[in-house]
């Protein structure tokens, strides 16, 4: 009887043919029983793609309230100059706003900032007559 306390006939090792009948005889884990898991590696970040270091520079164009700026930044991508709007101003806290407490900062590229103030200039010179 092995020392383990199973009998022989349901003992591992019966069948493996060992002759002391200990539970320690020739016992290997990696003999009988295959490595189930499987090690996965964290996913390692790719190399973010940056535009040049002048296309990332914006600049502030215009101040303005919300409606303003939206109507701004509107004008400014049907030109194809991406634009930004930049606000402080919590719209989930403060339903409306009040002076330059909802102020908005409209940004462009530094290298379109001359052809935003063309655009600008037009829609702040008022109607035109005819």
């Amino acid at each position: 009887m092995p020392t383990c306390g199973v009998p022989v006939k349901y003992s591992y090792f019966s069948t493996a043919g060992s002759s002391r009948g200990d539970c320690t005889a020739g016992l290997r884990y990696d003999a009988f029983m295959a490595r189930r898991g499987k090690i996965i590696p964290f996913p390692t970040r790719a190399a973010a793609v940056r535009p040049p270091a002048d296309e990332r520079a914006l600049t502030e164009l215009h101040r303005c309230d919300q409606a303003e700026a939206v109507v701004v930044k509107s004008l400014l991508e049907s030109e194809g100059i991406p634009a930004l709007l930049r606000s402080r101003l919590a719209l989930s806290v403060h339903p409306f706003s009040v002076g330059a407490q909802g102020e908005v900062v409209v940004m462009v590229p530094e290298s379109e900032i001359a052809r935003s103030r063309v655009l600008l200039s037009r829609l702040t010179s008022g109607p035109t007559r005819l």
